[in-house]
């Protein structure tokens, strides 16, 4: 009777052991930038294991198979029958062709008057003032404290 009265505590645990109880974060792998998207210099468009999307035109790989785009433009998808494998590109904007204007180098009349002689006539320009917000006097608020009455 004395036995159960005074029962002790097991020095091993008793439960069945458990695997499989720590698990990791997701990657966040697969496509960032579907057809059509805009895409900029160096921004990624597929994080991925190993090859499931190939680089195709103006695309490159990173070491982590990470491919990025190497020009600006806009995402393409294709699939190669040929080749069973499905490309990424990304086809270039057209740059606009810009005439190039030449700017005319100024001397400066006072340092440079025998050279200031051959400086271009300054253009006609209307030069827009910006409208001066009256400044809103500032008020202690060290007096305004002083003044209160509690």
């Amino acid at each position: 009777m004395l036995s159960f009265l005074f029962r002790g505590f097991a020095t091993k645990a008793a439960a069945g052991v458990t695997k499989n109880t720590k698990d990791s974060a997701g990657k966040r792998l697969g496509i960032k930038c579907f057809g059509g998207h805009e895409v900029g210099y160096n921004k990624i468009l597929v994080r991925q294991r190993g090859f499931k999307w190939h680089p195709g035109c103006n695309v490159f790989v990173g070491r982590d198979h990470t491919l990025h785009s190497a020009v600006e433009g806009v995402v393409k998808h294709e699939f190669n029958e040929k080749i069973n494998r499905t490309l990424i590109h990304v086809v270039p904007w057209k740059i606009p062709q810009r005439p190039k204007l030449e700017k005319p180098f100024c001397f400066h009349p006072e340092l440079f008057p025998d050279k200031a002689v051959n400086n271009p006539q300054p253009g006609n320009y209307e030069i827009k003032l910006r409208k001066v917000k009256a400044a809103k006097p500032k008020v202690n608020q060290g007096t305004l404290l002083a003044e209160r009455k509690y």
